[in-house]
């Protein structure tokens, strides 16, 4: 129901946004699916946001399976009942809203790559401190759902944003055809491992490896900003 009310608000909101109309040539509406992918690949090579496509792809692997465990770590691992694991469910969510309101007042900021580099930072952190609490801190837990569901909307939503404003409007839909077609592929892949993974080293254990990952992933982020930046700085000089 919660869903179907915030679906409801967020088309709602379209009525006050006018959406720019694009300027097409009849013919160029032919579908072939094969060239709208390369030329997607290009334009994300043309703008340099190919690896960065390829780290949110990653970053989806590793962490769309810990949604499907968090269960698992409230009835298992904390020996929780139902009722705790919904809570979880709830914290989770007021996290994300509240994250949600900030990013909207924010904008996210100017260096909206280390912002996404950040927040996934901060997104490993609570993965991690979650995977090495004791059964009896629950609270902690609790805690870093929380932190973890205010983290979200900042490392997705900012993931849009950047591909919105670095990638030309006649090849946007490519493009973000592709990335979410590679987070969707990607999905299927980490949660069917995640399964695997934490009943030989315990869901507890998967957390933990996990936000080591995605803490890894952050830092890989950096290096594509910096290498921007490196670049930037290097035309200027010829300039």
């Amino acid at each position: 129901m919660l869903d179907v009310l915030g679906a409801i608000i967020g088309v709602f909101t379209l009525c006050f946004i006018t959406i720019p109309k694009i300027k097409i040539d009849f013919e160029s509406t032919k579908i072939d699916i094969t060239l709208e992918m390369k030329e997607g690949i290009a334009t994300l090579k043309k703008n340099r946001l190919f690896n960065f496509m390829l780290l949110g792809a990653t970053f989806s692997i590793v962490y769309i399976p810990i949604f499907v465990l968090y269960p698992m770590m409230t009835l298992s691992y904390f020996g929780k009942n139902q009722w705790y694991a919904g809570a979880i469910e709830v914290v989770f969510a007021i996290g994300m809203l509240i994250g949600s309101l900030v990013l909207g007042a924010t904008g996210g900021g100017k260096r909206k790559i280390i912002t996404i580099a950040f927040f996934c930072f901060i997104i490993g952190i609570s993965l991690s401190i979650s995977g090495i609490l004791g059964r009896n801190m629950f609270i902690g837990f609790a805690l870093c759902s929380t932190l973890l569901g205010f983290a979200t909307p900042f490392y997705q939503g900012l993931q849009v944003v950047v591909l919105q404003q670095k990638i030309q409007e006649n090849y946007l839909g490519r493009v973000m055809s592709l990335s979410g077609s590679l987070m969707a592929i990607g999905t299927p892949i980490g949660i069917g491992l995640s399964g695997v993974i934490s009943n030989k080293i315990g869901v507890e254990n998967f957390f933990l490896y996990s936000g080591i990952l995605i803490v890894f992933i952050s830092i890989l982020y950096l290096t594509i900003q910096t290498s921007e930046k490196s670049r930037k700085i290097f035309s200027a000089s010829f300039k």
